[in-house]
């Protein structure tokens, strides 16, 4: 399937699928293809035709990971347009859309069945946390730009909504291996049935995966390899016809190697360690929904998640409780509402450290939020205005509110129309109010050292985003698709490090102390546009391309001389971004899949850009049999992706990689 989202190439919904006794999308054909009836669920939080959405969505489907060779989420994740994926290290990733990326990039809002895996530490995603069965999911949901409104704070630059498989499609025995050079060994397993009563379903699954170190930017050994556990179930049933209901969880263990500095107040000041960074996530989540009528469903979701890192910077666990309330209904003809309310609670418990420290080591945070978004049909199949807005109160910034209006047209079936424009906001977390660690430290006068610490500050203010927005889809031909968006973002209120007075301090050790304060000094303008196309120029072949063009203006503000940070907002994601992928069907059961993907430079990181392949083939053995051989970057040579903006890390370079998969299902 296309990762031409939102449009015209889209995924069918399951049920369609099951009625033309169709398993794999990749023999269909464009045509069949558009006449399926094809949903997503996280634009509008419903059940959704994508040709109907007035936003820039990609779909990316189990089947398009699966032929794509990728082992993780965020490789995956390579293969949508508008996204910057760059990889630090064996298991970190900086992961953004529409600029601002870093290892602690807060713009991107991530949700795992509609689980938020957002952190409240510092606005962003743990992705080395992140993990499920890839063979489990049904589709990723991408949408780019703020998707705010529905969702919250923090969605300023795109939601991804990782989707797994309902239990009922998962039944049977499934088991996958896999082995090569850099994946240096995966194996997962899965068995799933039905419930005795006849009501419903249920799975249960376990995976390993290793990953063997990389080598540093001098060609040494990184010490960067990665081993990460998952076990998990999910069980989705129904007590009568109008009542639904699913409940899944997990737990997450991992070691990720690491070379860090870590500093000292006296001499030498900063030594280089390596450790096992010592990762753990876990996580419960239950959904009711019941039916109404043909109109009106609510539904109400729960769910628990704990997440712990212990780095030699610091220690922290995080633990999240989050309830939902949504109801969606016609209340007048031509008019299609959903509301809801929520609330969130976090609380927190850091270790501190002269590297880095959190005052106070135990913070509980609440969050009461409600929404209402509601789709006006003002001409029938033709045209459809969509306007909403969510409220949010936090214990850092009060009250924020983030509405939104869109307009979609659609004046011939084949082709499509949308704009919008909506605000965003992305609220402080702990890293703006409570944080304190050192950026660097050198000798200074009569023994002293000087130190270089970015500090938070409880005034921090919330970042804005005002977005505007517009795309065309078209099918124009049988055989072909296009999607286009372009988009004009204005930031204000932009985290700054503002420098401020030396100072003296006598703790732990003498020394002078340049403090950073975290300010909202910067603002920006940023620009560009997302082009995907599909075209098949013979049955069992399909060509995908996409292209992304960015441009961003971060400015200080009147009062900032936060330069630094200005540059590199400005130079932290890819101007240009290409990405074409050819998947064919050879006969015999045979597949063969490449990609080639080219990334311009960061320069405010010191990293060049780079052109590589990658390239699949696979075999359906028998029936429930697949082999394949996948080769990852196997051109271009190796190559630092990303250079981490705070936290000494050392980086790692990205080098060719092959392995071997074999997969049973019975």
């Amino acid at each position: 399937m296309s990762i031409l989202a939102a449009v015209v190439m889209p995924v069918s919904a399951a049920s369609a699928l099951d009625r033309m006794g169709v398993s794999d999308l990749t023999h269909l054909s464009l045509e069949d293809l558009m006449n399926l009836r094809v949903e997503v669920t996280s634009a509008a939080k419903k059940a959704q035709a994508l040709g109907d959405v007035a936003a820039a969505v990609s779909v990316l489907t189990g089947d398009d990971i699966r032929r794509s060779g990728a082992t993780t989420i965020p490789d995956a994740l390579r293969l949508i347009p508008g996204l910057q994926v760059a990889r630090i290290d064996s298991g970190r990733y900086a992961i953004t859309a529409r600029g601002f990326n870093g290892r602690f990039a807060n713009k991107l809002l991530v949700l795992i069945d509609g689980r938020s895996v957002y952190t409240p530490l510092f606005s962003g995603v743990f992705w080395e946390l992140q993990d499920t069965m890839l063979e489990d999911i049904d589709r990723i949901e991408v949408i780019r730009g703020p998707g705010a409104t529905l969702w919250g704070a923090n969605a300023v630059n795109g939601v991804i909504n990782i989707i797994t498989k309902p239990a009922a499609a998962t039944q049977g025995m499934l088991v996958a291996g896999a082995v090569g050079d850099q994946e240096r060994a995966a194996g997962a397993v899965r068995f799933g049935d039905a419930f005795a009563n006849g009501d419903g379903h249920y799975r249960v699954y376990a995976k390993h995966t290793r990953r063997e170190q990389g080598l540093t930017s001098s060609g040494e050994d990184a010490s960067d390899d990665f081993d990460r556990s998952r076990a998990g179930f999910r069980a989705d049933w129904k007590t009568d016809a109008d009542n639904a209901f699913s409940a899944q969880g997990g737990i997450t263990t991992g070691r990720l190697g690491e070379t860090a500095t870590l500093f000292q107040p006296d001499a030498p000041f900063a030594r280089s360690v390596e450790e096992r960074d010592k990762l753990l996530n876990a996580d419960l989540l239950g959904r009711w929904t019941r039916t109404l009528s043909a109109t009106s469903e609510i539904s109400l979701q729960a769910y628990y998640n704990r997440e712990s890192i212990d780095w030699p910077q610091v220690e922290a666990t995080n633990d999240t409780v989050d309830i939902e309330f949504q109801h969606r209904m016609a209340p007048f003809d031509r008019h299609d509402l959903i509301w809801g309310a929520g609330y969130r609670l976090n609380s927190d418990d850091i270790s501190s450290n002269f590297s880095l420290s959190v005052e106070p080591g135990r913070r509980t945070e609440h969050v009461f939020s409600a929404f209402v978004q509601d789709e006006i049909t003002l001409i029938p199949d033709t045209l459809h205005f969509t306007v909403g807005s969510k409220f949010e109160h936090n214990g850092y910034s009060g009250t924020e509110i983030q509405p939104s209006a869109r307009l979609l047209w659609t004046p011939a079936a084949d082709h499509t129309f949308w704009t919008a424009v909506s605000r965003a906001v992305r609220t402080p977390s702990r890293a703006e109010d409570d944080i304190r660690f050192v950026q660097a430290i050198q000798p200074g006068p009569a023994g002293l050292a000087v130190t270089v610490e970015p500090t938070g500050q409880r005034s921090f203010d919330s970042e804005n985003l005002t977005a505007f927005e517009a795309g065309y889809r078209a099918h124009l031909a049988s055989n072909l698709s296009l999607d286009i968006a372009g988009f004009y973002n204005i930031y204000d209120k932009l985290r700054s490090l503002e420098p401020q007075p030396v100072a003296f301090s006598s703790a732990p050790a003498p020394r002078f102390n340049m403090p950073l304060l975290a300010g909202n000094g910067l603002s920006a303008r940023t620009w560009g546009t997302e082009a995907a196309a599909e075209w098949q120029p013979l049955d069992g072949w399909r060509m995908r391309g996409s292209y992304t063009f960015l441009r961003m203006e971060t400015r200080a503000d009147s009062g900032s001389v936060d330069t630094f940070s200005a540059a590199l907002d400005d130079g932290s994601s890819p101007q240009h971004q290409f990405n074409l992928q050819s998947s064919a069907d050879l006969g015999g059961d045979v597949e063969m899949d490449v990609i080639v993907r080219h990334t311009t430079g960061l320069p405010a990181l010191q990293i060049d850009g780079y052109t590589t392949l990658d390239a699949r083939i696979g075999w359906r053995a028998t029936d429930g049999l697949e082999l394949s051989l996948v080769g990852q970057n196997l051109v271009g040579g190796s190559r630092l992706e990303y250079r981490p903006e705070f936290l000494s890390t050392a980086p790692t370079r990205v080098g060719r990689s092959v392995y071997a998969k074999a997969t049973v299902q019975f």
